[in-house]
Formats: structure tokens, C-alpha cells, sequence
């Protein structure tokens, strides 16, 4: 996972990360949304050689692992509160292409003691501006058939 566009909190306590930062796909919510929407025998095959050596506040194992990406496939988001990090939390959503694959994944994080108290809000925030993400990819997708049609 590597993240591309970071937009930094106005609030003085802040989680910040710049773009260009990897991570394990299963140290993050983020990575772990992508691998909940990507194709079910690549996710097997990478579970199949994944050694987890990120050091997360919590455990991962690869059971956790699985457990993780279906419920995710269930609930269509992730999130996560002091998991990777003490004080960390997040929220992501996918992003889909014309095809409705999932090509990327939006989220939002911040120190858990501000997320919590408004988690709801912001699993629909970032869910509505994954969904809008996705509509403006499509019509862009839909707009390069066009093009590729005419020529």
C-alpha cells in the first residue's frame, strides 16, 4: 500500500504521513480494505506467502486476517481504533472503476479519542466521498470508451 494524496487536519493534534509511505496491506485499514475488494485468488495467494513482521499496538494473525477482509466485504468499509497504533484510528472505503472493480481506497485518520465519539459520521462521511470518488472515475473511464470508439 502506498499512499499517494495526503490533504493534512487543520486540528493541531493530527495524525500526519506523507504521500509516498508504504505500509503492509495488513497493518492498515486501508490495506486491508484493498485486500477485502481485490480478486479473491490473488488475496489467497498472498495470504499464502504473507509473513507479518509490522509491529501493530495489536496482534495480527493471518485467522485475524480473513476474519477481517470478510467482514469488510460484509460492511463495505473498515475501520480501526488503536490498532496499527495506540492513539490511531481510521476509516476507509473503496473507490471503484467503470468496471466496479475497487482500485483504490479512501480514508481518514486522526487520534482515536476524537474518532470515536464520531465514528458514525465519519464511516458515512468517507463512504459518500469514496462513492463520489468512484462516480467521477467511471464517467472518466466512460469517457476515454468514447474516445477510443470514435477513433
Amino acid at each position: 500500500l502506498t499512499y499517494i494524496e495526503v490533504i493534512d487536519s487543520p486540528h493541531p493534534v493530527r495524525y500526519q504521513i506523507t504521500a509516498g509511505t508504504t505500509r503492509p496491506l495488513y497493518a492498515s485499514s486501508t490495506g486491508r480494505l484493498l485486500l477485502a475488494f481485490s480478486d479473491p485468488e490473488w488475496v489467497e495467494e498472498y495470504l499464502k506467502l504473507l509473513v507479518i513482521k509490522a509491529r501493530t499496538a495489536q496482534p495480527i494473525s493471518k485467522t485475524w486476517l480473513r476474519k477481517q477482509i470478510a467482514a469488510i466485504q460484509e460492511r463495505g468499509f473498515e475501520y480501526s481504533l488503536d490498532h496499527y497504533l495506540v492513539g490511531l484510528a481510521s476509516v476507509a472505503a473503496p473507490v471503484y472503476d467503470g468496471e466496479g472493480r475497487c482500485i483504490a481506497s479512501l480514508s481518514i485518520a486522526g487520534p482515536s479519542d476524537r474518532f470515536r465519539a464520531v465514528l458514525d459520521k465519519l464511516v458515512a462521511t468517507v463512504k459518500e466521498v469514496a462513492s463520489r470518488a468512484s462516480g467521477v472515475v467511471a464517467a472518466t473511464d466512460a469517457h476515454r470508451g468514447e474516445e477510443t470508439a470514435d477513433a
